[in-house]
Protein backbone atom coordinates (compact mmCIF):
# COMPACT_ATOMS: atom_id res chain seq x y z
CA UNK A 1 0.00 0.00 0.00
CA UNK A 2 1.45 3.21 -0.70
CA UNK A 3 2.46 5.81 2.12
CA UNK A 4 1.12 9.14 2.68
CA UNK A 5 3.88 10.22 2.25
CA UNK A 6 4.06 8.86 -1.37
CA UNK A 7 0.49 10.02 -2.31
CA UNK A 8 1.85 13.54 -0.83
CA UNK A 9 4.43 13.98 -3.27
CA UNK A 10 2.62 12.81 -6.05
CA UNK A 11 -0.68 15.24 -5.47
CA UNK A 12 2.73 18.01 -5.11
CA UNK A 13 3.72 16.64 -8.66
CA UNK A 14 0.67 16.64 -10.41
CA UNK A 15 -0.43 20.24 -9.04
CA UNK A 16 2.86 21.78 -10.27
CA UNK A 17 3.36 20.35 -13.10
CA UNK A 18 -0.79 22.01 -14.03
CA UNK A 19 0.34 24.99 -12.65
CA UNK A 20 3.55 25.19 -14.64
CA UNK A 21 1.37 24.13 -17.73
CA UNK A 22 -1.57 26.59 -17.16
CA UNK A 23 1.12 29.55 -16.82
CA UNK A 24 2.97 28.49 -20.13
CA UNK A 25 -0.21 28.91 -21.40
CA UNK A 26 -1.09 32.22 -20.89
CA UNK A 27 2.05 33.29 -21.82
CA UNK A 28 2.39 35.52 -25.54
CA UNK A 29 5.08 33.84 -26.90
CA UNK A 30 7.15 35.26 -29.60
CA UNK A 31 10.31 33.07 -31.19
CA UNK A 32 12.99 34.72 -32.65
CA UNK A 33 15.75 33.62 -34.49
CA UNK A 34 14.42 29.85 -34.95
CA UNK A 35 14.88 29.35 -38.49
CA UNK A 36 18.54 29.16 -37.86
CA UNK A 37 18.09 26.08 -35.99
CA UNK A 38 17.03 23.95 -39.61
CA UNK A 39 20.58 24.99 -40.90
CA UNK A 40 22.22 23.50 -37.96
CA UNK A 41 20.53 20.93 -37.70
CA UNK A 42 21.21 20.37 -41.51
CA UNK A 43 25.25 20.74 -40.22
CA UNK A 44 25.11 18.38 -37.61
CA UNK A 45 22.38 15.68 -38.50
CA UNK A 46 22.45 14.70 -34.39
CA UNK A 47 21.71 16.95 -30.89
CA UNK A 48 22.59 20.08 -29.96
CA UNK A 49 23.24 21.65 -27.09
CA UNK A 50 21.01 23.95 -25.71
CA UNK A 51 22.94 26.36 -22.55
CA UNK A 52 20.66 28.84 -20.87
CA UNK A 53 20.96 31.25 -17.75
CA UNK A 54 19.20 28.96 -14.72
CA UNK A 55 17.21 31.79 -14.14
CA UNK A 56 15.39 31.57 -17.02
CA UNK A 57 14.38 28.08 -17.05
CA UNK A 58 10.65 28.55 -16.08
CA UNK A 59 9.53 29.32 -19.63
CA UNK A 60 11.58 26.68 -21.00
CA UNK A 61 9.52 24.06 -19.31
CA UNK A 62 6.51 24.81 -21.45
CA UNK A 63 7.81 26.17 -24.61
CA UNK A 64 10.45 23.13 -25.27
CA UNK A 65 8.33 20.31 -23.86
CA UNK A 66 7.19 17.17 -25.80
CA UNK A 67 10.33 17.82 -27.52
CA UNK A 68 12.64 14.93 -25.51
CA UNK A 69 15.27 16.96 -24.51
CA UNK A 70 17.31 15.93 -21.55
CA UNK A 71 18.31 17.78 -19.23
CA UNK A 72 20.31 17.62 -16.16
CA UNK A 73 18.58 17.99 -12.66
CA UNK A 74 20.80 18.47 -9.67
CA UNK A 75 20.17 16.18 -6.64
CA UNK A 76 19.75 18.89 -4.24
CA UNK A 77 16.65 18.87 -2.45
CA UNK A 78 13.63 19.38 -4.03
CA UNK A 79 15.21 17.41 -7.20
CA UNK A 80 13.34 14.29 -7.51
CA UNK A 81 9.95 16.62 -7.38
CA UNK A 82 11.41 18.85 -10.25
CA UNK A 83 12.33 15.88 -12.34
CA UNK A 84 9.23 14.26 -12.12
CA UNK A 85 7.18 17.73 -13.34
CA UNK A 86 9.34 17.90 -16.11
CA UNK A 87 9.15 14.45 -17.46
CA UNK A 88 5.82 14.71 -17.27
CA UNK A 89 5.82 17.50 -19.46
CA UNK A 90 7.93 15.45 -21.79
CA UNK A 91 11.51 16.01 -21.17
CA UNK A 92 14.36 13.37 -20.22
CA UNK A 93 16.50 13.87 -16.88
CA UNK A 94 19.76 13.05 -15.74
CA UNK A 95 20.29 13.11 -12.31
CA UNK A 96 23.62 15.25 -10.84
CA UNK A 97 25.42 18.35 -10.52
CA UNK A 98 29.38 19.80 -10.19
CA UNK A 99 28.75 19.22 -6.39
CA UNK A 100 27.49 15.64 -6.24
CA UNK A 101 27.44 12.93 -8.90
CA UNK A 102 29.05 14.96 -11.41
CA UNK A 103 31.46 12.70 -12.65
CA UNK A 104 28.48 9.86 -13.60
CA UNK A 105 25.98 13.01 -14.74
CA UNK A 106 28.60 14.21 -17.01
CA UNK A 107 29.23 11.23 -18.63
CA UNK A 108 25.14 9.96 -19.21
CA UNK A 109 24.94 13.05 -20.91
CA UNK A 110 27.96 12.50 -23.00
CA UNK A 111 26.48 8.95 -23.64
CA UNK A 112 23.50 10.53 -24.68
CA UNK A 113 24.57 13.22 -27.02
CA UNK A 114 26.27 10.47 -28.92
CA UNK A 115 23.51 9.00 -29.56
CA UNK A 116 21.54 12.13 -31.20
CA UNK A 117 19.54 13.21 -28.13
CA UNK A 118 19.13 17.19 -27.74
CA UNK A 119 20.41 18.32 -24.18
CA UNK A 120 20.28 21.33 -22.42
CA UNK A 121 22.17 22.94 -19.72
CA UNK A 122 21.88 25.51 -17.42
CA UNK A 123 26.26 26.35 -16.94
CA UNK A 124 25.72 28.93 -13.96
CA UNK A 125 23.67 26.31 -11.87
CA UNK A 126 23.49 24.27 -9.56
CA UNK A 127 24.25 27.40 -7.10
CA UNK A 128 25.89 29.89 -9.23
CA UNK A 129 27.75 32.28 -9.64
CA UNK A 130 24.92 33.77 -11.49
CA UNK A 131 25.22 34.56 -15.27
CA UNK A 132 29.01 32.88 -15.16
CA UNK A 133 29.68 29.95 -17.30
CA UNK A 134 31.44 27.23 -15.68
CA UNK A 135 33.86 24.95 -18.44
CA UNK A 136 31.44 21.95 -18.14
CA UNK A 137 29.75 22.61 -20.86
CA UNK A 138 32.71 23.07 -23.25
CA UNK A 139 34.15 20.20 -22.07
CA UNK A 140 30.67 18.56 -22.75
CA UNK A 141 30.48 20.00 -26.26
CA UNK A 142 33.97 18.47 -27.46
CA UNK A 143 33.37 14.82 -26.15
CA UNK A 144 29.99 14.70 -27.97
CA UNK A 145 31.14 17.02 -31.10
CA UNK A 146 27.37 18.90 -30.55
CA UNK A 147 27.22 22.41 -31.07
CA UNK A 148 26.37 24.88 -28.46
CA UNK A 149 22.88 26.96 -29.04
CA UNK A 150 22.95 29.64 -26.31
CA UNK A 151 19.34 30.30 -26.12
CA UNK A 152 17.38 32.67 -23.96
CA UNK A 153 14.12 33.43 -22.79
CA UNK A 154 12.78 37.41 -21.37
CA UNK A 155 9.00 37.77 -19.90
CA UNK A 156 7.39 40.81 -19.05
CA UNK A 157 6.15 41.41 -16.41
CA UNK A 158 7.91 38.96 -14.23
CA UNK A 159 8.72 38.01 -10.65
CA UNK A 160 12.03 37.96 -9.40
CA UNK A 161 12.89 36.02 -6.25
CA UNK A 162 15.69 35.90 -3.68
CA UNK A 163 17.65 33.09 -5.11
CA UNK A 164 21.04 32.82 -5.54
CA UNK A 165 19.83 33.56 -9.45
CA UNK A 166 17.15 35.65 -9.37
CA UNK A 167 14.99 33.10 -10.39
CA UNK A 168 12.13 34.82 -12.67
CA UNK A 169 8.85 33.91 -12.97
CA UNK A 170 6.70 35.30 -15.13
CA UNK A 171 3.46 36.79 -14.60
CA UNK A 172 0.24 35.20 -16.35
CA UNK A 173 -0.54 36.65 -19.83
CA UNK A 174 3.04 37.89 -19.85
CA UNK A 175 5.08 38.89 -23.14
CA UNK A 176 7.57 36.05 -23.75
CA UNK A 177 10.54 36.50 -26.76
CA UNK A 178 12.86 32.87 -26.92
CA UNK A 179 15.90 34.17 -28.75
CA UNK A 180 17.97 31.55 -30.38
CA UNK A 181 22.03 32.89 -30.47
CA UNK A 182 24.35 32.60 -32.75
CA UNK A 183 25.82 28.61 -32.71
CA UNK A 184 29.05 27.53 -31.25
CA UNK A 185 31.28 24.43 -32.78
CA UNK A 186 33.74 22.54 -31.43
CA UNK A 187 36.19 22.89 -33.05
CA UNK A 188 36.38 26.26 -33.35
CA UNK A 189 38.55 26.56 -30.99
CA UNK A 190 41.46 24.47 -30.01
CA UNK A 191 42.01 22.16 -27.55
CA UNK A 192 44.46 24.39 -25.17
CA UNK A 193 42.00 27.02 -25.31
CA UNK A 194 39.06 26.04 -23.27
CA UNK A 195 39.30 29.53 -21.10
CA UNK A 196 38.71 31.55 -24.53
CA UNK A 197 36.20 29.15 -25.52
CA UNK A 198 34.37 29.66 -22.38
CA UNK A 199 34.24 33.26 -22.30
CA UNK A 200 33.47 33.60 -25.74
CA UNK A 201 30.27 31.33 -24.93
CA UNK A 202 29.68 33.51 -21.93
CA UNK A 203 29.51 36.26 -23.61
CA UNK A 204 27.21 34.93 -26.76
CA UNK A 205 24.64 33.48 -24.16
CA UNK A 206 24.78 37.07 -22.57
CA UNK A 207 24.18 38.48 -25.63
CA UNK A 208 21.27 36.25 -26.29
CA UNK A 209 19.66 37.15 -22.59
CA UNK A 210 20.22 41.02 -22.96
CA UNK A 211 18.54 40.68 -26.99
CA UNK A 212 15.22 38.90 -25.30
CA UNK A 213 14.81 41.44 -22.63
CA UNK A 214 15.10 44.01 -24.77
CA UNK A 215 12.39 42.40 -27.20
CA UNK A 216 9.96 42.79 -24.14
CA UNK A 217 10.75 45.87 -22.65
CA UNK A 218 12.42 44.34 -19.65
CA UNK A 219 15.27 45.56 -17.45
CA UNK A 220 18.44 44.71 -19.16
CA UNK A 221 20.89 42.89 -16.41
CA UNK A 222 23.39 40.22 -17.08
CA UNK A 223 26.19 40.97 -14.51
CA UNK A 224 26.86 38.62 -11.74
CA UNK A 225 26.10 39.57 -8.12
CA UNK A 226 29.01 37.63 -7.03
CA UNK A 227 33.15 37.91 -7.67
CA UNK A 228 34.71 35.56 -10.07
CA UNK A 229 37.29 33.98 -9.28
Amino acid sequence: MESVRGVRFKAKVMAATGVLWGLGRSLRVTWHHEDALDDIRKKSPGGVIYAFWHQRLLPFCYTHRQRGVCVLVSTHRGGELIAQVIERLGFDTIRGSSTRGGRKALHGMIALGRQGHDLAVTPDGPRGPRNVLKPGLVILARMTGLPVIPIANAAWPRLELRSWDRFHVPSPGARCAVVLGKPWWPGEFGKDEREATRRQLELRLMETTAEADRLVGAPISTASDMPRA
